[in-house]
């Protein structure tokens, strides 16, 4: 039998191996900052607060929810349909309420609604 998302499975392995090496060089080049960091080199300070908040507080958690998604996304395509659904309502529990909060309001007060009805 033969597998009808092969081409979609491999654009999904190929990019989180990408979102993966990105990952890599941002964890790769916040430690060579903080080693540097140790010696008598003149960074300037805003420079490695401006770094390292762009890696923690941007890089890192996307690059990790993406990462999850893609990786999550092929394993669905390969099991099937029902797998699919899946791994789409689980990202999307995690994608709504950290980058649509109201939309995540909005539902709750729809579910809380029916709840009490």
């Amino acid at each position: 039998m033969a597998n009808h998302n092969n081409g979609l499975s491999d654009l999904l392995d190929k990019l989180a191996k990408l979102v993966a090496v990105v990952v890599l060089f941002a964890l790769a080049f916040r430690m060579v900052i903080a080693i540097l960091g140790t010696f008598e080199i003149q960074i300037p300070v805003e420079i490695l607060a401006n770094i390292f908040s762009i890696i923690d507080d941007i890089i890192l958690p996307n690059a990790a929810l993406a990462l999850a998604g893609l990786v999550g996304l092929e394993w669905g395509f390969k099991k099937g349909f029902l797998s699919t659904i899946l791994v789409l309502v689980l990202l999307a529990l995690c994608v709504i309420p950290q980058f649509f909060p109201d939309v995540w309001e909005q539902i709750m007060g729809t579910l809380s609604g029916l709840a009490n009805a």
